[in-house]
């Protein structure tokens, strides 16, 4: 078994959400086409994302999404690699400036969430219909005190305390039900 699928086998969910979308992501998985891991593979691929928080858990660390125009979480797209924890890994690095982000839990998922994604453009010019990303969330800390650095495609890297992470998101969906639920989880820990 490849690491991605027993990573999402192995998952244990927090709520019914998370149990149902890990019974899509294991139907995905025993397809038997391959695991849909690039941004073409439609209508539903798997992606990566990254919850940062600070050592006390009192902050959260977003991206200025320029693509969607909100505050998000660290993510992207599996990009043919199956270690999606490796994958959160290098889009956190390279999304906020942070080179060194520990992984308390190791390469175990935090949540699994099965998104939808409106239809958009990308910057060679094509468009990618609305589609569904099967992601995995792998919790990070880092220390407030490093320097960030937002890359070309964000346009901006900030701290948060818990509360204000679930209020700046222009995306009121994902602040509700999936940044308070991962929020909600990282105060269980």
């Amino acid at each position: 078994m490849d690491i991605l699928s027993k990573q999402i086998h192995d998952y244990v969910p927090a709520c019914l959400q998370e149990e149902n979308d890990r019974l899509l992501m294991m139907s995905l998985v025993k397809s038997g086409g391959g695991l849909p891991l690039t941004e073409n593979s439609l209508p539903m691929h798997f992606t990566a994302s990254s919850w940062i928080v600070s050592p006390d858990k009192k902050q959260v660390l977003l991206v200025y999404h320029s693509l969607y125009n909100t505050w998000s979480w660290s993510s992207g797209h599996a990009d043919g690699n199956a270690d999606l924890h490796a994958v959160a890994q290098k889009h956190a690095q390279e999304e906020t400036g942070i080179p060194l982000l520990l992984s308390p839990l190791g390469d175990r998922p935090f949540s699994l969430d099965v998104l939808a994604v409106c239809g958009y453009d990308t910057e060679g010019g094509g468009y990618i219909p609305s589609h569904l990303h099967c992601n995995l969330t792998y919790l990070l800390i880092a220390d407030p005190a490093q320097k960030t650095a937002a890359p070309a495609k964000n346009s901006a890297v900030g701290w948060f305390d818990t509360q204000e992470a679930l209020a700046v998101p222009s995306d009121v969906w994902m602040a509700e039900y999936v940044y308070r639920k991962l929020s909600e989880k990282v105060r269980m820990i």
